[in-house]
């Protein structure tokens, strides 16, 4: 994103996050934790073939994105930092609240390449 420098102030981000592209950066941020918390929906009882078969293939995605949420909340790079910033939202409070709700059973196999529970 290029943005002018007489809208970037190092000492206030409002402007900046008054900014069309900042508040989707924040909407991406928002989506990512709600994917990675996502729980996947259970099957009545009496659901019919199909609408089991639906809901399996909607589920399967819901994990595949739920995973892949996960990985970058756990991953450090410069989108997810400014993402934060414009939020006003610390990454550790993130991972933290994001360890807590699904259990660091969970999450530490699915981070364990990049993330350590240290923080580095």
């Amino acid at each position: 994103m290029d943005f002018d420098d007489d809208i970037v102030d190092n000492d206030n981000n409002s402007r900046l996050s008054e900014q069309p592209e900042a508040k989707l950066l924040v909407a991406m941020l928002y989506q990512t934790i709600s994917d990675a918390l996502y729980v996947t929906k259970r099957t009545k009882e009496n659901a019919t073939d199909k609408t089991v078969t639906t809901l399996r293939s909607k589920n399967k995605i819901a994990l595949r994105d739920k995973i892949d949420a996960i990985q970058w909340l756990f991953d450090d790079n410069d989108v997810y930092d400014l993402c934060c910033d414009l939020a006003g939202m610390s990454k550790h409070n993130i991972r933290n609240m994001v360890i807590n709700k699904i259990g660091a059973d969970t999450i530490l196999p699915l981070v364990h390449g990049f993330y350590q529970t240290n923080g580095h």
